[in-house]
């Protein structure tokens, strides 16, 4: 990850910095820009030079402590780009909610800005039912009973994924020990972008099968010839984890 500066007092800041611990400016994150601006703490709304002049504002988020990402005043109901692709938040009447929350944003906004380094396309589901992408941050108890995964672009998260403990014990059950909650996110949004680069491209598709394998063998047989006898035989020659020897499109997802 890029390590930034505050452009007041010039001293080093991480990307989820909303103040300067040096000089005391507000921090704003340019997704267009790509870049961390100073910003004065007395105001709500910023002039910036280095952005042609134009007038900024924090995204509404940043109002619980999650996003530091600056918009204009008529974006997105007032939503950063990253913000604007949540379809479900879970309740924030609990501070354990709240903090489970806080950490599943900077993992998010951390995935955005890099699928923007990469120049993938991003779209809301919101604004494009067909090939848009948004995410689901549910509690274990929702009464759906929805598990982390990727649905038709829809991305769930359960957001107990974000506490250290259960997170251990999880990667401890699974023999999963490069779990991350990042990497949950890269994972599931490879799934997604998979449909969208790859499944109706016919070159692609060919291309994709010579690298990864046949994707027509059934999924759901493959996941349960993943669970009930393990990965496949010296895995470590051909895959990069046990889980992507399980179906092309899971060795797609962990690649």
């Amino acid at each position: 990850m890029k390590l930034f500066q505050c452009s007041n007092c010039e001293n080093p800041v991480v990307f989820e910095n909303s103040i300067c611990i040096s000089c005391g400016h507000y921090l704003g994150y340019s997704s267009f820009h790509n870049q961390i601006v100073s910003l004065d703490p007395n105001q709500s709304e910023w002039s910036i030079p280095s952005f042609n002049g134009d007038t900024y504002k924090y995204c509404t988020n940043n109002l619980h402590g999650t996003c530091n990402w600056l918009v204009t005043p008529d974006e997105n109901y007032g939503f950063c780009l990253a913000c604007s692709l949540n379809r479900t938040i879970p309740d924030l009447d609990t501070s354990e909610n709240w903090e489970r929350w806080k950490q599943i944003e900077f993992a998010k906004h951390r995935l955005v800005y890099q699928l923007l380094r990469l120049r993938l396309p991003i779209v809301s589901k919101m604004a494009n039912s067909h090939i848009g992408l948004c995410f689901d941050f549910v509690s274990i108890e929702n009464k759906d009973n929805k598990k982390t995964g990727h649905v038709n672009g829809v991305i769930t998260i359960l957001i107990t994924e974000a506490d250290a403990a259960t997170r251990e014990k999880v990667k401890q059950e699974m023999k999963e020990h490069y779990r991350t909650l990042l990497g949950h996110f890269r994972h599931e949004v490879g799934h997604y972008f998979r449909d969208r680069l790859v499944r109706d491209n016919r070159k692609a598709l060919s291309n994709f099968r010579e690298v990864f394998g046949d994707d027509t063998v059934s999924y759901q047989d493959s996941l349960q010839n993943y669970y009930a006898n393990g990965s496949k035989q010296n895995w470590q020659n051909f895959y990069i984890s046990k889980y992507a020897s399980s179906h092309a499109w899971e060795d797609w997802a962990e690649t």
